[in-house]
């Protein structure tokens, strides 16, 4: 039966829910949807701070490690995306699409094409009279989508290549780590912009009509 406090429960997570209550054990769903792209990162580094420098271990996250980064790449583009798009919207920008088709092209058409992604933010940030991503990060996203065009190479590792190479893997990670900073603060500024842009128009509203 559903719950009387919010939506019902997915049947697996109701199979192992638990009685009592305790820190490690209470997960609120919908505030952890908030922090995908940072809580992706965080399991990447907790992943590499646990592997042995040099061992086996190591070269068994490789992939969940690349796959965890992508993963928080392409959630914060897809935020940034979504804000510049009601950005665009509510300053009634003669171009912009209604944000419900925008997620429409996201989730249906781009999925988890990386540089599409990537041109699709850039074009609206243009759209708004900002400056696209730096070029080392557009660069970086490019090799990615170049390694992983579908989304799925990290999960499937035959789709990689089968070769032996030794992998700088920090240095790897470094650059994720860039591009996810440069991406926060394009999100951040954006819904910056968004806050203010509603509280002008509420003014406006309230005092001049």
């Amino acid at each position: 039966m559903p719950r009387s406090d919010g939506p019902e429960l997915p049947a697996l997570f109701r199979a192992f829910e638990r009685t009592d209550q305790s820190h490690l054990g209470t997960f609120w769903w919908g505030r952890l949807s908030e922090d995908i792209p940072d809580a992706y990162r965080e399991a990447a580094h907790r992943l590499f701070d646990a592997a042995q420098p040099g061992g086996l271990d190591a070269e068994r996250i490789l992939l969940p490690i690349l796959y965890l980064y992508r993963h928080s790449i392409e959630a914060l583009l897809k935020q940034s995306i979504m804000v510049s798009a009601v950005l665009r919207y509510e300053a009634q920008d003669a171009d912009a699409e209604n944000p419900v088709e925008v997620e429409k092209i996201l989730t249906r058409q781009i999925r988890h094409k990386i540089a599409e992604i990537r041109d699709l933010l850039d074009r609206n940030l243009l759209a708004l009279g900002l400056n696209p991503l730096s070029d080392v990060t557009s660069e970086f996203l490019g090799l990615l989508a170049d390694l992983d065009p579908s989304g799925n190479t990290f999960r499937f590792a035959r789709q990689l290549p089968d070769v032996h190479i030794s992998l700088d893997l920090p240095r790897i990670m470094a650059s994720f780590d860039a591009a996810f900073s440069e991406l926060i603060g394009v999100r951040e500024y954006l819904t910056v912009q968004v806050d203010d842009q509603r509280d002008w128009k509420d003014y406006l509203d309230d005092d001049f009509y």
